[in-house]
């Protein structure tokens, strides 16, 4: 009889370089959202899926923790996205859009009510 042991160790996310994400996940709840007239975002495991429609071209936003994609939402500006990530100390990251860059970080631990630099990047509410 052959067994398999665990690997004791994690793997490099440079190991190996991503193509192709084919997902989508049709169970999720609020899990398509229109960002421009021609152009939806979606999650899919760890990633984002910008898709335009005309075009079919894809893009893609990974997760920043590597654990996994809980929600999204769109600011009613479209200037913004927030992505809420999974795991034991999740946090929401809030990215500027379309340049999709990082603009501030919310930690998930902190407890109701309280305000600190770090859940608001440095910035007042």
């Amino acid at each position: 009889t052959l067994v398999s042991t665990p690997v004791s160790h994690k793997l490099s996310p440079t190991l190996l370089s991503f193509h192709h994400s084919f997902g989508y996940d049709l169970l999720r709840r609020c899990n398509l959202y229109v960002v421009e007239p021609d152009r939806i975002m979606f999650i899919s495991g760890n990633l984002i899926h910008f898709l335009t429609l005309s075009s079919g071209e894809l893009s893609y936003l990974r997760s920043t923790s590597g654990q996994g994609i809980g929600a999204l939402a769109v600011h009613p500006s479209r200037q913004y996205i927030a992505v809420a990530e999974k795991g034991t100390l999740p946090v929401i990251n809030i990215f500027t859009y379309p340049r999709l860059k990082l603009d501030r970080v919310y930690s998930s631990h902190l407890l109701p009510g309280r305000r600190t630099e770090d859940s608001l990047g440095g910035r007042e509410p």
